[in-house]
């Protein structure tokens, strides 16, 4: 079972998650599980609202051991995510979990990136924001926070209350 994408388009903000879960795949729409109500929180806290969201995963497909993205699975999607990028020209990609966001800053470690924006290839007129997963804070209480965190950065760059540009190092 496959989940599209979901939300207006175009749009300036793009959720880009890993892959959908059970309730995803029931629905039809993306982060509408345990994970999606606890991003809800999360952007609701912060100012922000999922309607104004373009909202998607890097892979499509539900696998009902909620298995990791393979190579595989990212070579079959990662040209609809690619369309969705142009459908959507957002300004601003929050890239949820580990593997939305490699795919589009290569392979960082998410603890060196989390929260603060980044530049693509992929999407080179939009300001990456790599966030912990949601489901993180759900299965380990202590990184809650941390998730939290990226949220709330999220929002200020959005808002403009903090630099879009990426931090360099020098």
């Amino acid at each position: 079972m496959t989940v599209p994408g979901h939300g207006p388009a175009p749009c300036r903000l793009m959720i880009v998650g890993e892959r959908p879960g059970y309730a995803e795949a029931q629905e039809g729409i993306p982060f509408v599980g345990a994970s999606g109500r606890e991003q809800d929180l999360f952007l609701e806290l912060n100012g922000l609202h999922r309607s104004q969201f373009w909202i998607t995963n890097l892979c499509k497909s539900y696998d009902p051991d909620n298995a990791d993205p393979t190579l595989v699975d990212i070579r079959e999607w990662g040209p609809v995510l690619e369309q969705e990028l142009r459908d959507v020209r957002p300004v601003f990609i929050l890239a949820v979990g580990r593997y939305a966001t490699r795919w589009f800053l290569g392979d960082v470690d998410m603890d060196a990136v989390h929260g603060t924006p980044r530049h693509s290839a992929k999407a080179p007129e939009a300001t990456i924001i790599p966030c912990y997963h949601p489901a993180f804070g759900l299965y380990d209480p202590d990184a809650k926070g941390l998730v939290y965190h990226d949220y709330s950065q999220a929002a200020k760059i959005i808002k403009g209350k903090i630099s879009a540009e990426p931090v360099v190092d020098t």
